[in-house]
């Protein structure tokens, strides 16, 4: 049985915080603003767009490949500021721990 589960949508990341996903997408060569969390032993921070969106994955290692690529791992909640000036209200984005990755 495949332990991943398929992704489409990043905005359903949100129902699966803590469980393993892969999601296929590329590097992004367009950075959006996002929130960056310091993840220990995962030191490798790419921007990532599946379909029309994006999100933050984290790796070990090197992803080298500037082509469509499947990547498999976990999903984490990175809490912080709103973006907008002079808010306090609190921001929440869902990015993925990089267990693995591979050509489409």
């Amino acid at each position: 049985m495949n332990e991943y589960k398929k992704i489409f949508d990043p905005f359903d990341l949100k129902n699966f915080a803590r469980k393993k996903v892969v999601v296929e997408g590329t590097i992004s060569e367009m950075p959006w603003q996002h929130l960056i969390g310091y993840i220990e032993n995962y030191n490798k921070i790419y921007y990532f767009d599946i379909n029309n969106d994006q999100i933050v994955i984290y790796s070990k290692d090197q992803i080298s490949c500037t082509g469509k690529i499947k990547v498999y791992g976990t999903v984490v909640k990175i809490d912080g500021e709103s973006k907008r000036p002079g808010s306090n209200e609190a921001y929440t984005e869902y990015h993925i721990l990089v267990d693995k990755w591979g050509v489409s």
